[in-house]
């Protein structure tokens, strides 16, 4: 009879027709933040590549908007330090709107745009990245595609860049064509080409290598903190913990050296670590006005300081 009825329970809880869209929406969180550093968009400002990432992350969270005004006791997540992303996109948005015609106007407007998502995407995750399950699914999902940036740098680095650089040299208007370049072009740039084919550091699907280290560094020191945790034993066994181990090694020996290389030939930079607030959860009910009133009163916004 237990089994039974907590059988029962469990079916009453699913939906019986349709999508679980809470369920899909982490998923669709993931697939953005796996795929922007996999498409180049580094150029945004001025090219504006990318900016349908910056409409997808919108419309993500229009859909999040969307799946809490119907849903029940809906939950909003926010903190100090999301308070202080949205003062920061702020004064941005300020700065752009003030500056706009002095420069480049669709320059700007596109940076914006990006800061705008950015905002989007850390509120987004503070929204669905909540249980352990997915902080430890999302983490997994970032270190291998850390790791696989990694393998593209070494294959950057001892193969298709000695390719191009001997194709460069031994014809150096075929190359020039293959980039879409002209061989009339202007010295100066012809000679950043030049200084781009012959530099041997690896960019993997980024622009500059200090944007690839700038990626796989918080990745290398996440996977550094797992092996420390290894030490306590908390990973259901020595197989499972050997697993986990074999795992951060790989992901240590692909990162390091690129991310190595790259902070010894770059300046130190001094960095105050903030510290940790009192934890404390706050849930208060909003109260909407006439016919919103009903619908509203169920969203609950918990602050925190774990954001």
């Amino acid at each position: 009879m237990q089994r039974r009825s907590r059988k029962s329970s469990l079916q009453s809880v699913e939906p019986r027709h349709g999508i679980d869209w809470r369920r899909v929406a982490p998923g669709a969180l993931a697939a953005l933040l796996i795929a922007t550093p996999l498409i180049p968009s580094e150029s945004i400002a001025e090219t504006g590549a990318g900016l349908f990432l910056i409409l997808l992350w919108l419309l993500l969270l229009a859909a999040w908007a969307g799946m809490t005004l119907f849903t029940p006791r809906a939950e909003v997540r926010v903190g100090p330090t999301f308070a202080a992303i949205v003062l920061l996109v702020l004064l941005i948005g300020l700065s752009g709107w003030l500056m706009a015609w002095e420069g480049n106007p669709r320059g700007t407007i596109n940076s914006v745009w990006q800061w705008v998502a950015f905002a989007a995407a850390y509120f987004l995750m503070r929204q669905w990245i909540v249980t352990p399950r997915e902080r430890r699914a999302t983490c997994t999902a970032m270190i291998a595609l850390a790791v696989g940036l990694s393998c593209f740098g070494y294959y950057q680095y001892f193969i298709s860049q000695p390719a191009a650089l001997a194709r460069f040299e031994q014809d150096p208007e075929g190359a020039l064509r293959e980039a879409g370049l002209s061989p009339d072009a202007d010295p100066q740039t012809i000679a950043s080409f030049r200084s781009r084919v012959e530099s041997v550091e690896p960019i993997a699907t980024f622009a500059l290598t200090n944007s690839v280290a700038g990626f796989l560094a918080p990745w290398l020191v996440l996977a550094a903190g797992i092996g420390f945790t290894l030490r306590n034993g908390k990973f259901g066994g020595k197989r499972a913990a050997a697993g986990v181990a074999a795992g951060v090694v790989a992901a240590t020996a692909a990162a390091v050296s690129p991310v190595v290389a790259v902070l010894l030939s770059a300046p130190p930079h001094a960095s105050a670590m903030k510290p940790a607030a009192p934890k404390r959860i706050l849930e208060m009910c909003i109260a909407g006005k006439a016919s919103a009133r009903a619908r509203w009163s169920r969203i609950i916004v918990i602050c925190d300081s774990g954001d």
